[in-house]
């Protein structure tokens, strides 16, 4: 029985790693969709990527543990999951492969869900699917051992129930943008509700992929993502053509690798004069373990006590 990973995100809130088991071989699964449109390449090793999503609340971000079929990219999560249910609602979507926003690729995909609320499609596809999640699972068994340690201090109800396999059908990457200006001044002081190992993992990062959407989510045309570059105050750099309206919901996006797995921090809110990110919200992940926590305001004073 080879176990498999799964990323659980039922909750907004937080995002956890388990495995489950699964009697696949790892054969063949490379040959399962000929014809795609993308070629293989650098995605041959791709291990990690970040989903881009829009909602009714602006841009959402998800980190996956990821398989690369030479085509594609296998992924797997609750079927509870925000993400299944954001991709059964709207399958087109971005994702964020490669570590670090100044090398990092931005590409469009199409996902495609493989589950019990598709019998049929499940399957028809079952050989495929059983062999990508034996895959995916080899291709993480350092993360499936962390979580067999860890077994036995997992309370059930937190166990995965009904997974499901995603692919992640890949296409061209969006038009490129021309590069942020990068000026002189340092990175900006992350929200201290960060784990401070996360923190020091992005420190001095100043390049950041900056996700904007119109308020409603929609298809993946209305979600847009590209280059910029972040200072002190989060106040932001885009490409001279980019040119985004004050209050529009945006998502920055700063990534670097920690200890063989990717480290990083997604900060949510709205875009304010400068242009600044007003940050709302912000999501941090080391892995596929992630955990959504609001901003604290920042106190514009200083209150000496009596």
């Amino acid at each position: 029985m080879t176990p498999t990973l799964l990323v659980d995100d039922r909750t907004a809130d937080a995002t956890e790693v388990h495995a489950v088991t699964d009697p696949a071989s790892i054969m063949g699964a490379a040959e399962a969709h000929p014809g795609a449109d993308v070629e293989a390449g650098p995605l041959e090793a791709a291990q990690w990527c970040t989903l881009l999503l829009g909602t009714a609340r602006g841009p959402r971000v998800a980190p996956m543990a990821c398989w690369a079929d030479g085509a594609g990219l296998w992924l797997a999560t609750p079927a509870d999951s925000a993400t299944v249910a954001a991709l059964r609602r709207e399958p087109e979507c971005l994702t964020l492969v490669g570590q670090g926003a100044d090398r990092a690729v931005v590409l469009r995909a199409t996902a495609r869900v493989y589950g019990l609320h598709d019998p049929l499609g499940l399957l028809l596809h079952s050989p495929i699917v059983s062999a990508a999640m034996a895959a995916l699972g080899v291709n993480h068994a350092d993360s499936v051992l962390d979580y067999v340690a860890e077994a036995a201090r997992v309370p059930a109800r937190r166990l995965p129930r009904n997974p499901v396999a995603i692919r992640l059908a890949l296409r061209e990457p969006p038009p490129p943008d021309d590069p942020a200006e990068e000026e002189g001044g340092i990175g900006p002081a992350l929200p201290s509700v960060v784990p401070a190992d996360v923190r020091r993992a992005l420190t001095g990062v100043r390049h950041v992929v900056l996700a904007s959407g119109e308020t409603g989510g929609g298809r993946h045309g209305s979600l847009v993502a590209g280059p910029a570059v972040w200072g002190a105050g989060f106040t932001l750099s885009l490409p001279p053509r980019r040119q985004l309206a004050t209050g529009t919901p945006v998502m920055a996006i700063a990534t670097a690798e920690a200890g063989g797995k990717p480290a990083g921090i997604a900060l949510g809110g709205s875009l304010g004069p400068g242009p600044a990110l007003r940050a709302q919200q912000v999501t941090w992940w080391r892995g596929a373990h992630a955990e959504t926590v609001d901003v604290p305001p920042v106190a514009s004073s200083i209150t000496l006590p009596d």
